[in-house]
């Protein structure tokens, strides 16, 4: 019996050393391709957009905007300023449609009276499947830098306690679709 254990033993232990070492081999000398598929298949089973390509994305004059207290929102979208109150009034039910064509470039920016510190912003984004917007912060209202690609669905983005003046939202691409935006709060 004592030898069957040290059998079973000595062949885990095979196993786990073989494991290891094919897990050493791939992770140094794999090509670039099955690191983008382990990304699809791990983190986000989507589209992975490149951080480069996000530099393309123009950011649209704004046309419309409304004041909320201490929070200017403004959009590039000809749509019914308020409608705008919406994105910041802390209600998980109201939401601003944009029901007509939108085009690459097209945004939503909320700019604050007082910078913060951040910890996290949440918002929802309704949409077609392969629709994306790009979120992206300004601590002086000024220069954006993105932090994350938003796709359909709840979105809750964890900031390192980031100092926040201004927050944009930047659709990636042309859709004739109908899509909608909800509350975007930051904590």
């Amino acid at each position: 019996m004592n030898d069957k254990k040290k059998q079973t033993l000595n062949k885990s232990f095979v196993l786990v050393m073989i494991y290891l070492a094919f897990d050493v081999f791939f992770s140094a000398f794999s090509p670039k391709w099955t690191d983008d598929l382990g990304a699809i298949l791990i983190e986000d089973k989507t589209l992975i957009i490149e951080p480069a390509k996000l530099k393309d994305i123009k950011p649209r004059p704004t046309v419309r905007f409304i004041q909320i207290g201490d929070v200017e929102i403004k959009t590039s979208v000809k749509i019914d300023p308020r409608q705008l109150k919406n994105l910041c009034d802390r209600s998980n039910s109201t939401k601003v449609n944009f029901n007509i064509k939108t085009v690459k470039g097209d945004n939503v920016v909320l700019n604050y009276e007082k910078s913060f510190q951040c910890k996290g912003i949440s918002l929802r984004v309704n949409g077609e499947e392969d629709f994306r917007l790009v979120l992206e912060t300004s601590a002086d209202g000024l220069v954006y830098s993105p932090v994350k690609i938003l796709k359909p669905g709840a979105n809750d983005i964890e900031l390192k306690n980031e100092k926040i003046k201004s927050v944009r939202v930047v659709s990636v691409q042309d859709t004739s679709k109908a899509w909608t935006l909800g509350d975007i709060s930051c904590r």
